[in-house]
């Protein structure tokens, strides 16, 4: 090429004059800067722009193709740009045509390129107005191309601006000059800086006004200003005035909101999916699963599939396709399983491209450096050398430096954003995903497993996202260093090679080795949260029973486990990470060693020294990443497999049952024909052989004794089961009501609503129907009041009508009731059923299917159905089953009771009845028209009417939400900066003299023996520009070298040993006070705190203190020693450095202070709105089966998404916070570069330094920028991650209830004889609300057997957790034996007297552990308890027998069998006092009895309390207690209270017709 260019023939007859003057761009003059010859300036400046347009055309034209924005309309400024670009054509086309005509007009020598110049000119110019045209088409403002190119062509134009302006100044070149040309270069390049400054501007959306969008700024900055996100300075300012509020922060653009992202995840991986199924469709059918599957049909004729044309009989495949994957898992030829990297790389390949290309420039930009500081050092050597040589690599130092800062900036900001899409698309398809679960599938993942989806492997996705690049990035950084170092040391840099190659394979197996311990360590995790959410949703049990220590040792024994493979983890890694991070040294010496000895002609000058050394610390950077990069890629391959197979689990087959919501041409609402059901195919049929047909509008009561499968009935119904054959079809809209109901963090209102419009008349007539009108009158605002999670502020019996009232407001054709009326008082019971489920209720048109114990009712229903030993063994009305002997003591006691209440119903006033019709008339003819079902609520039965004549005068009481009657108190977001004593709590736990102290020391040191090797090479360097004037050996120089080396390694091993080990001890010493302290809270705390918030700091935010905070901490101490040691020895080389280096940090330190309120209160906002994402994913998962029937799939759906899209604003906003930083410290950092670059030239002609002391400051202010930018970024990590410190404080500090075991020494056995005196014992659940107990005074005597009555909110249960002290008594006193209750301990108290709660809460774990978690029994106790529990034959059938494996919440056994569980626990205890809390509500009246009879027996000598809705069950007490709003309303015998007719207990009964 060298010959071609100086070919004479291409010198005249191309340019007329020499391209280079002796191969140097630069030529000395007498005075002034350099003019490059007009060849160079008309070939290679005019060049560049021009083919970097051309070349970036393609991608300019790919993005005007996918751009979907309106066309912008021509503005001004349009205007003013395409004049500038007109003018800059015409004056080209001048230059073209003045040279035409001086060659062929007036023959002149014109050389060729002055010919070819001004068209390709000319051709750019006009391709650029055609695009900038297409750009406003394309809704464009700013292009990224179009601004470069002008910046190109202004900066390449300069030189020649230059040179015009220079022969301008000179009266004699004026004079030999052709004007014209001079002229229209002056016009041409004034043009250009005009149309760069106008680029500058993104073109406005409007033509009339400011268009500036203050929700996203971005989508009207234009490319400069998102450059250097000037768009994001107005947040940044207000932050730094106040504390920032959600409103504040900006809206996201359409590609990051979770609604976009789902839909084009959902066609990638619905493709994948398909594929998949095919292939495992064709699996199938091989030859040897095919025999595998015929022999197991042979084996169970039951399971052959019925065959018919008509209906869709057949059983699902998912039972099956369990079997396949676990033979696939072991088949090598099985179908490859969906890829989740594979359909991210496809929904962002051009932002994964995008960001490839701008890694690729600025790591290929940074071989820059070691060449112009070789340049550099050079000059400093050349005393000859002009000064304005210096300047060029000087400012060619800090130039590329920036552009390269920029471009990094970019390329972080591009991944991070990616990295908050894979978040946003993985959470949004995880929380999907969870609402189409199989029961097969949702019984292997807990719900803690299930929310560390979300919180911890999800996130592990957006975490390595800006790493992604690293893995090719690393790699050719390693080889171009080499390279680079080969041909400055020769072949002595391949022993840098062979060293590196030997770690190389340690990496691989310390990263295989991590993977396995990480996979372990997350089982473990799973299981911490599952059982610490486990706990805490039945904390109230917890602390009835006093099991805090007990579970609390549970959970700290996994927990030390998990601790214990962190540890190990860790220690290997680290070690791993040391070796890494000395590489550059070791590589260093080895190279350096074997360059000197080897030769003696190879001295260590100051330009290899340093040119080395410049590519050895390039290798640090990739080299320490690549630490980190291993670590965080052994997370996420084990995140990216629990996250495939959960998402390719098996999912209900929506196929099982057949649906048709119109049922208008159906006589049947309900067909079931031979239908199996079972839960999972690995156990026996829940039911099996079901043939039932439900009439559309008719009612059907499903009757039978516990564990029969009532339940399991309506599961199968509404497709919750696995359908082994058969067939099922449903014929209309659906609505359900559990038997345990499913109430959400919301008022009670919107519980009803849910998402439906609000119409008063309906609404006040179901509200009345469901008996909550006189809770509504309780509730501190009414029907606005909001209800904690799983309705913690309800009684069961509110729970139920709340679930009850949504079922019916939803107005759906068929109706699912299971148990509702076991929750509620025999006379609110009645009053649900006369008005909402009976005959003449408001749900009389449509058909109702009750699962219910109350026998009284089934006289009014049309079909009973008997449920007996897994099948449905009676079908038939009610006077038929009492005609067969088998089935009439079922019906017995309905008959009676049913006999009693229509004689109770003769005494009525024809006068209220007249009032009341007239009454509610207008009320009906307008819910006629409003309401589908309003002929059901227009012919409300007299009696039901005259019954709430009085009630329904009084308005529902619908109060706006006021501030003292929100429950969920809004989580706290601390507001400034992160306290030092969050640090300092986060050292503390560390240990300040153990592990801290050490720390320090040991990194100084390192930071010392650094330099001091550092200084020792310049020192050496210098001593050989004088050969033979060193005064020490080669072989003192390379030892002392090596020394100083392998203790700089020592101080860094020590001090990441001390950082490991500290790290693991603040986890431990974090975790168990914040665990303790929250089972020590009281029961108001778990009131007002959403479970998914405490789940967030015992799951998301231990996981950061575990994994991420000890590493941020190294990674900010290494990057912050490190700018420091570079300060240092900058300024022992240069010490005018100062001059430069005051300025800049004092300017750094202010834009630290003023950017770092701004980020904090991002981080503290991203960490606030992530807890509702977890609440609402736990609520759903909750409420699957409810959301599911109702169809409310796709609301959830979008209301999770609403959630996401809020964190993902505040969470995005944070990371650009962080860049806005960066970029303004990188270019800070380049001033330092260029000011060390440009002190060497003064310092080089002022005799103050050496050329080896200027190539160790320059080589080191290389690595400001890169440290610099990595101390931004782990301080604003280290700032993130701190505030999970500060969050587990806040719950570490929370108050508590009292001490758990009192200073009072209590008797050996005590109570002996339970005599309970209640003394004007007032009551309320938290400070501020109404008292629950009112001066309630009773005298219980020792023996006594008391029942406790009264309507919902009457304190019966409030009394039972007073005596419990659940909730602390605020005035009176309450005495046991004697002895005041609040004088003693809490566990000195609960384990001494015993409850039956209402909710039969159970933990996953062992029966054993469920019935005993102190372990203070033995298995015979155990059994005998068991026994008189009747429940010792089912336990005997079960193959593990007390080692049974209990599911999450005991799903795996009934709700029936559940109490009975917990009537055992009470067995095991026999203690004094005995609280029954309605504990038999959820099993039938023959389990009751059996209950009843063994307490009567078992607790003879004991008294009890027993909180009663039936109250046939206690007649036979000694007392009645009546409560009535706080109060005792009436106390004495059962037999006293009968005989005063106008006695409460007395209509109660009657009510009940017990008399």
């Amino acid at each position: 090429m060298k010959s071609d260019l100086n070919d004479p023939d291409f010198e005249i007859g191309f340019c007329g004059d020499p391209f280079w003057d002796n191969f140097q761009p630069l030529y000395n003059r007498t005075s002034g800067l350099p003019i490059l010859t007009e060849c160079f300036q008309h070939t290679v400046l005019i060049a560049i722009p021009c083919f970097f347009f051309w070349l970036l055309l393609p991608i300019l034209f790919t993005q005007l193709k996918l751009s979907r924005q309106e066309p912008l309309p021509w503005t001004t400024i349009q205007s003013m740009k395409w004049l500038v670009l007109t003018l800059l054509i015409i004056d080209r086309a001048f230059v073209l045509v003045l040279s035409i005509f001086n060659k062929f007009w007036l023959k002149n020598p014109v050389p060729t390129v002055n010919l070819v110049y001004p068209i390709v000119q000319t051709a750019t110019f006009a391709m650029l107005s055609f695009m900038k045209n297409e750009c406003r088409r394309r809704g464009i403002r700013s292009s990224g191309v179009l601004f470069c190119t002008w910046l190109l062509f202004a900066f390449f134009g300069a030189p020649e601006f230059y040179t015009w302006i220079v022969i301008g100044s000179s009266k004699e070149l004026v004079a030999e000059t052709d004007f014209f040309k001079y002229l229209s270069y002056l016009v041409y390049y004034p043009l250009v800086l005009i149309q760069l400054f106008l680029m500058c501007f993104a073109d406005p959306l409007t033509l009339f006004k400011d268009d500036q969008n203050k929700k996203d700024p971005y989508a009207t900055a234009s490319f400069l200003n998102r450059q250097f996100f000037w768009w994001f300075s107005p947040m940044v300012s207000l932050g730094f005035k106040r504390p920032l509020m959600i409103d504040d922060v900006y809206d996201v653009d359409e590609e990051l909101k979770p609604d976009y992202l789902q839909k084009i995840w959902k066609e990638e991986w619905d493709v994948e999916m398909k594929r998949f199924r095919q292939e495992m469709a064709t699996y199938v059918s091989h030859e040897k699963l095919d025999a595998d599957i015929e022999e197991r049909n042979k084996t169970d004729e039951k399971t052959l599939l019925l065959q018919s044309t008509s209906k869709s009989y057949g059983g699902t495949r998912n039972g099956e396709m369990k079997e396949i994957k676990e033979k696939a898992k072991k088949d090598p030829n099985s179908p490859k399983q969906p890829s989740i990297v594979w359909c991210l790389w496809r929904l962002f390949k051009w932002e994964l491209i995008a960001a490839t290309a701008l890694k690729l420039i600025s790591d290929l930009m940074q071989f820059l450096n070691p060449l112009l500081l070789n340049l550099l050092i050079t000059f400093t050597e050349d005393q000859s050398a002009p000064w304005y040589e210096g300047l060029v690599y000087a400012f060619g130092l800090g130039l590329s430096n920036l552009v390269r800062s920029q471009l990094m900036n970019q390329y972080f900001t591009e991944m991070f954003r990616v990295g908050q899409q894979f978040q946003a698309v993985l959470t949004t398809a995880v929380y999907e995903k969870t609402l189409c679960l199989s029961n097969t599938a949702r019984r292997e993942k807990t719900v803690g497993e299930i929310v560390n989806l979300m919180a911890i492997d999800v996130e592990r996705f957006k975490s390595i996202a800006p790493q992604l690049q690293q893995y090719w990035s690393s790699p050719m950084t390693i080889i171009l260093c080499l390279l680079f170092l080969t041909q400055t040391v020769g072949w002595a840099a391949l022993m840098g090679v062979i060293i590196m190659a030997l770690v190389i394979p340690v990496n691989f197996w310390v990263s295989f080795k991590c993977r396995e311990w990480q996979v372990e360590q997350l089982r473990l995790k799973d299981q911490r949260i599952k059982m610490t959410n486990e706990v805490l949703n039945g904390i109230k049990v917890v602390k009835l029973y006093a099991w805090e220590p007990a579970m609390e040792k549970a959970i700290d024994k996994i927990r030390e486990k998990e601790m214990k493979l962190v540890q190990r983890a860790s220690t290997l890694q680290n070690t791993c990470d040391i070796f890494n991070v000395s590489q550059p040294f070791f590589v260093a010496a080895a190279t350096f060693a074997t360059y000197t000895l080897t030769d003696p002609s190879h001295i260590l000058t100051p330009q290899i020294a340093f040119v080395s050394l410049t590519l050895f610390n390039s290798l640090r950077g990739p080299l320490m990443m690549a630490a980190d990069l291993i670590s965080q890629t052994v997370q996420a391959i084990v995140s990216n497999k629990r996250l495939k197979d959960f998402l390719i689990a098996e999912e209900l087959n929506e196929t099982s049952v057949d649906r048709q919501l119109n049922s208008e041409f159906y006589e049947k609402s309900l067909q079931a024909q031979q239908i199996t059901w079972t839960w999972d195919r690995s156990l026996q049929p829940a039911l099996r052989d079901i043939d039932i047909e439900v009439p559309s509008g008719k009612l059907i009561a499903v009757v039978g004794t516990v564990g029969a499968g009532k339940s399991s009935l309506l599961s199968g119904v509404l497709g919750e089961m696995e359908k082994l054959r058969g067939y099922v079809g449903v014929r209309g809209t659906v609505a359900y009501v559990s038997q345990q109901p499913w109430i959400q963090n919301l008022t009670l209102r919107d519980n009803i609503l849910m998402g439906k419009d609000f119409n008063k008349l309906i609404y006040d007539m179901v509200v009345e129907a469901c008996a909550l009108k006189p809770d509504l009158e309780l509730l501190p605002a009414g029907d606005s009041t909001e209800i904690g999670e799983k309705g913690i502020n309800l009684s069961g019996g509110q729970k139920a009508r709340v679930a009850l009232a949504r079922a019916v407001y939803q107005d759906r054709d068929i109706i699912l009731l299971d148990d509702p009326l076991s929750a509620v008082d025999a006379h609110v019971a009645k009053h649900i059923f006369d008005q909402v489920i009976g005959p003449n209720g408001v749900l009389k048109s449509k058909t109702r299917v009750l699962v219910t114990h109350g026998l009284s009712f089934l006289k009014e229903a049309d079909i009973i159905a008997i449920v007996k030993d897994n099948t449905i063994a009676y079908v038939d009305t009610y006077a038929n089953l009492m005609e067969n002997p088998e089935t009439e003591r079922y019906l017995q006691e309905a008959e009676i009771e049913k006999k009693e209440e229509e004689e109770s119903e003769i005494e009525e006033s024809s006068d209220e009845e007249s009032q009341e019709k007239k009454d509610s008339s207008d009320a009906e003819s307008e819910i006629e028209k409003k309401s589908t079902f309003s002929k059901a609520s227009t012919k409300l039965s007299k009696k039901s009417r005259r019954s709430s004549a009085k009630r329904s005068q009084a308005p529902i009481r619908t109060l706006p939400q006021e501030a003292d009657s929100k429950l969920i108190v809004t989580e706290k977001a601390e507001t400034g900066r992160v306290k030092p004593q969050v640090y300092m709590n986060y050292f503390k736990a560390m240990g300040l003299i153990t592990h801290m102290l050490p720390l320090f020391i040991f990194i100084f040191l390192w930071m010392g023996f650094s330099a001091s090797r550092s200084l020792w090479l310049s020192a050496w360097s210098d001593s050989n520009l004088v050969p033979g004037q060193d005064p020490l050996s080669l072989g003192a120089r390379l030892g002392i070298f090596t020394a100083l080396g392998f203790l700089e390694i020592f101080s860094l091993f020590v001090s990441f040993y001390c950082l490991l080990m500290g790290g693991i001890k603040a986890s431990l010493q974090l975790h168990t006070p914040l665990l303790h302290n929250v089972l020590r809270s009281p029961l108001s705390f778990f009131d007002v705190t959403p479970l998914g918030r405490i789940l967030n700091r015992l799951g998301k935010d231990i996981e950061v203190i575990d994994l991420r905070l000890p590493g941020t901490f190294r990674f900010v101490v290494i990057s912050a020693v490190n700018v420091i040691q570079v300060v240092i020895l900058i300024t022992i080389a240069l010490p005018l450095f100062m001059i430069v280096a005051i300025p800049v940090f004092v300017i750094y330190f202010l834009l630290l202070r003023y950017i770092i309120t701004c980020s904090r209160q991002l981080q503290r906002l991203a960490s606030i709105t992530r807890s509702p994402i977890y609440s609402h994913f736990g609520e759903s998962i909750q409420g699957a089966s409810t959301i599911r029937a109702f169809g409310w799939t796709d609301n959830f759906i979008e209301m999770s998404k609403q959630k996401l899209e809020v964190y993902i604003r505040c969470s995005y906003f944070t990371m650009i916070a962080q860049r806005w930083f960066s970029v303004r410290l990188e270019l800070l950092g380049n001033v330092i570069i260029l000011g060390a670059a440009l002190l060497a030239i003064v310092a080089k002609n002022w005799g103050l330094t050496t050329a080896g002391m200027s190539g160790l400051a320059v080589s080191y202010s290389l690595n400001v920028t890169f440290m610099m930018s990595m101390f931004v970024r782990y301080i604003g990590d280290l700032e993130s991650n701190v505030v999970s410190v500060e969050r587990v404080k806040e719950y570490t500090e929370n108050q508590s209830e009292a001490n758990w075991e009192g200073e009072k020494e209590l008797p050996r056995i005590w109570p002996d004889k339970g005599d309970i005196q209640f003394k004007k014992v007032r009551a309320r659940y938290r400070p501020g609300l109404d008292l629950v107990l009112r001066d309630l005074s009773a005298h219980i005597s020792p023996g006594e057997k008391v029942g406790i009555v009264g309507r919902t909110g009457a304190g019966k249960s409030s009394m039972a957790l007073v005596l419990f002290r659940i909730v602390e008594p605020c005035g009176g006193v309450i005495q046991l034996d004697g002895i005041d209750i609040q004088s003693l301990g809490l566990h000195d108290l609960r384990k001494n007297i015993t409850i039956i709660p209402q909710d039969p809460v159970l933990f996953s774990g062992t029966l054993r552990f469920n019935l005993d978690p102190t372990e203070d029994h033995s298995d015979a106790e155990l059994w005998a308890a068991l026994e008189h529990a009747h429940l010792k034959n089912f336990i005997e059938m079960l193959p593990s027998r007390l080692d049974h494996q209990i599911d999450e919440g005991g799903e795996n056994i009934s709700v029936g069998q559940r109490q009975l569980v917990c009537l055992t626990r009470a067995l095991l205890r026999k203690s004094k006092v005995l609280v029954l809390d309605e504990a038999t509500a959820a099993v039938d009246v023959h389990t009751d009895a059996l209950i009843q009879s063994t307490i009567r027996r078992e607790f003879a000598a004991a008294t009890i309390l027993t909180i009663a809705h039936r109250l046939n069950t206690i007649m036979d007490y000694d007392k009645i207690m009546v409560m009535k709003s706080g109060e005792v309303a009436e106390m004495g015998s059962p037999q006293q209270l009968l005989q005063n007719k106008e006695s409460v207990f007395y209509n109660m009964a009657q009510s009940a017709g017990l008399v």
